[in-house]
Formats: C-alpha cells, structure tokens, sequence
C-alpha cells in the first residue's frame, strides 16, 4: 500500500533590505510594538488583552521580516504562558510564569531591531545619518502609523491619508460594535447628539450635546470629504495637506478611544 508522501516544508525567505528608509520604517514599527509589550500590566490584564498583545507582536514581526521569514519561524508567539500548569495554581504563580514570557517578548524585540540597526551599517550609512522621517513626528495613533507610515514616508500622500481614514472608520465599528453600518450612517448613529452609542463627553447638558453633535458631523466630514473621494477621485496631496488630515483623522481617533460607550 502507498504511503502518502509528507507535505514539504515551508520555504524560509530572508528580507532583502533595498534602503535605509525601509529598515528605519521596520525599526519604527518594532519600538512601537516594543512600548506596548513594556507597557503591559500581566497582572489585572483586562479579558482578551493577551490575545491583541499577541496577535499585534506577531502581526508585527510577519508585516516588517515577512510572512516566511526565519524572525516569524523563530520568534512566532501563540501563548504568554510557559513552564508547567497544574490545578490550585495561585494567580500570582500564573502571573510570574508570564511575566517571563513577557520580558522574553521585550529581548527579542530588542534583538531584533539591533539587528536591523546593523543591517544599516552593511548598507553603507551610520543611523544617526538616516532619521525615519518626517512622520515619526507627527506622533500618531500605532494603528494609523502602521497602515500609513510607510506610503507616507515614499511620497503616496493620497494613499497614507485614505488608509488613515479607513482606519478610523474600522476603529469606530470595533468600539461601537456597530459593524452593520458604514459611512455616513455609522458616525450619525454612533456619535448621535440624542441617543448616542459612543459619547466623546459626559453627555450631561446642553453644552455636552452640542459637543457632541459637532464631533459627529466632524466623523461624517472626514467620511464624505476625505475617505470616499480618496477612494477614486481624491486629487494628489501635497506633503503638508497630507500631514493637516492625518492630524485631524489622528486626533478624532483619540476621541473614539477616550469615548464612553452607552447602552442602547
């Protein structure tokens, strides 16, 4: 009888580094994953907060060395957890077991963005030569850099601000859980001035309510004005146009996070 031949194994494919701007990008994109891990309380983490740490520090290391990369094969993470488990473990014993795991995550992100410091020096300039770029000083929201840091950095203006503003839309539906809904739509029911879902406010007088009215259409504005036309028709920016929206979308992105959210 045949015996059914074993599936081959992945193929590992290094990253082939083309320039210094590209290895600065990863290297930004790998602190900022650095300062969530170190910035992660193991202890009194709320429910699920485990699963976006890890999910992000994988998605960080695939996206900046590649889906098929020995970083992904060596450093891929499923679970904080490490060492044996056995029943009327105490929480402080769980705790301690992940807090290793957590400062092993620290390591290797440090290694791993050394490495790319030295990936530098091979390509011929030091790295105090070659800041990563203007957009590092703008001081956005991770989620935006990670979508439009890199389009920004190579001049696609027009790109960067239309995944930013996407990205704002996606943000606005994970916090309300309002996924049904899109576009105009969704920021004039979620941010609704008489029966709001998310509320930017206390939302306790007349003065709170017009707050909140404005933030709306400020929502629907960057909706109608900015995501929808750079889909298809929006012109090419200027470099400075492009920073004015990616402050403006990064800055109602923070509203959305500081927003309470309100029973129906």
């Amino acid at each position: 009888m045949a015996t059914k031949a074993a599936s081959p194994s992945p193929q590992i494919v290094a990253r082939e580094w083309r320039s210094i701007g590209e290895i600065d990008r990863g290297i930004a994109r790998l602190k900022r994953r650095l300062t969530q891990i170190e910035q992660y309380k193991v202890l009194g983490a709320a429910p699920g907060a485990e699963q976006v740490l890890l999910s992000d520090y994988n998605a960080t290391i695939s996206d900046v060395f590649g889906d098929q990369s020995p970083e992904v094969r060596d450093h891929r993470r499923t679970s904080l957890w490490s060492g044996g488990i056995y029943a009327g473990m105490r929480p402080e014993q769980i705790a301690e077991s992940k807090e290793r795991v957590r400062q092993a995550l620290e390591a290797i992100l440090n290694s791993l963005v050394n490495r790319l410091e030295e990936k530098k020096l091979d390509l011929g300039a030091p790295p105090a030569a070659n800041p990563s770029g203007a957009f590092a000083q703008l001081k956005v929201n991770d989620r935006i850099a990670d979508v439009a840091e890199g389009l920004f950095e190579d001049g696609h203006y027009r790109e960067a601000v239309f995944n930013a503003a996407k990205t704002l839309v996606n943000i606005v539906k994970e916090k309300s859980g309002r996924h049904d809904l899109d576009g105009k739509g969704l920021m004039n029911t979620v941010f609704s001035k008489n029966n709001p879902i998310l509320a930017i406010n206390d939302w306790a007088d007349a003065s709170d309510w017009d707050e909140q009215e404005g933030f709306m259409n400020l929502f629907a504005g960057v909706v109608l004005a900015i995501r929808n036309p750079a889909g298809h028709s929006f012109p090419e920016l200027t470099r400075q146009r492009a920073i004015e929206y990616l402050s403006l979308i990064n800055m109602l992105l923070e509203r959305v996070r500081q927003a309470k959210k309100r029973s129906p």
